[in-house]
């Protein structure tokens, strides 16, 4: 079964679906009509090849990663309907993350439509544990493999039916990503400055170094620290975020990493990633979609 989360209008889904599942849809449906050279391109935010693309009424996949090769496929008619959910078939644990639609004017490279999901491909396992009334206690076994624990920060254990007044239920074993969080972020055009929020557990580490960037714009990165300096990552005139970005100078201390922006304009738009590193291990992790209008 697959269960959608909606966090808000069209900009950010999260997607969770068992990794037994034949096959997963990843919602987009916005306007129909969309200009007839318009291009779409389904992406990951941490990859470099696209995940689909679809140009001209038909499924492309020269430069689509060999992962998702004959995995995915698209509406024929999306542009003029809409729709352009992406069918993963056979979703992977490997499949989790962070997947970006974006719909270009494939004349002058505008971006037209943008949308953010979050596929959680979860390990599940059934089965059955009878035990006598009075007993001291009971096992619930679970094995999972020995990687997915290593990147699994949370184990949570959930009780299906919270109406049941009985002992007896289905209960769901969660594994959660190390440090991952997202949020979306709206903003009026014309505001002085706008938060992208981030907060972790303080005091950090003296070598931590934390990279905001932005994974789906050609300029990537926009503000880093390290080595206990905050610096943006271009320090040239006409960068879009050298002097147009700050960071708590006492972020160590705080634990606030978020990043403010100023003047924020609908060339914004789009999603921020924050990394924590501690040597070359991410320790952290959020994703952050700002909408400006």
């Amino acid at each position: 079964m697959v269960l959608v989360l909606l966090l808000t209008e069209s900009l950010m889904e999260e997607v969770e679906v068992a990794d037994r599942e034949e096959f997963v849809l990843l919602p987009f449906r916005t306007t129909a009509d969309l200009p007839a050279e318009s291009k779409v391109v389904w992406s990951r935010a941490d990859q470099h090849n696209s995940v689909h693309e679809y140009q001209n009424s038909q499924n492309q996949s020269d430069s689509q990663n060999q992962e998702y090769l004959n995995r995915t496929q698209m509406n024929p008619d999306a542009l003029n309907t809409g729709d352009l959910t992406l069918t993963l078939n056979c979703p992977r644990l490997e499949d989790s993350g962070v997947l970006i639609c974006t719909v270009y004017n494939n004349q002058d490279g505008r971006i037209l439509k943008r949308k953010v999901l979050i596929l959680h491909v979860k390990v599940h396992q059934v089965e059955k544990v009878s035990v006598q009334e009075g007993r001291r206690s009971v096992v619930l076994p679970f094995k999972a493999p020995s990687p997915l624990l290593n990147e699994a920060s949370a184990v949570e254990w959930k009780l299906s039916d919270r109406e049941n007044k009985t002992s007896s239920g289905s209960v769901h074993l969660l594994l959660w990503p190390s440090g991952f969080q997202s949020e979306v972020v709206k903003v009026t055009v014309g505001d002085p400055s706008v938060s992208l929020p981030f907060k972790i557990p303080a005091p950090l580490d003296e070598d931590v170094r934390v990279e905001w960037t932005r994974p789906d714009s050609k300029q990537t990165e926009v503000l880093t620290f390290k080595n206990g300096e905050i610096r943006s990552a271009k320090q040239v005139l006409g960068y879009r975020y050298h002097g147009n970005t700050e960071m708590d100078k006492d972020l160590l201390t705080s634990g606030d990493l978020s990043l403010v922006l100023k003047r924020p304009r609908p060339k914004d738009n789009g999603l921020y990633r924050c990394t924590v590193y501690s040597g070359e291990e991410v320790q952290h992790m959020k994703m952050v979609t700002l909408s400006v209008g």
